[in-house]
């Protein structure tokens, strides 16, 4: 229902959320879309061997120190 042209088209808000939600998973929404109308299985499989990844951290993540916040009662 998410990829059928009339939520497409008619649902921004609701194509936006989703487009970066799949962003964050490293999907790209429209290809999604486009692999559902074939075969889902190998379209997944395809988006998901690109190879790309986001970068991680450049250094080390440092804790200085300090603790967490007590929880309220």
């Amino acid at each position: 229902m998410l990829c059928s042209p009339q939520c497409y088209n008619g649902c921004p808000n609701i194509i936006d959320l989703y487009f970066n939600l799949a962003a964050g998973e490293g999907i790209f929404l429209p290809k999604l879309c486009e692999a559902q109308k074939g075969n889902i299985r190998r379209g997944m499989s395809e988006i998901r061997s690109s190879g790309m990844v986001a970068p991680g951290p450049v250094g080390g993540v440092k804790f200085w120190g300090v603790a967490p916040a007590m929880a309220p009662y």
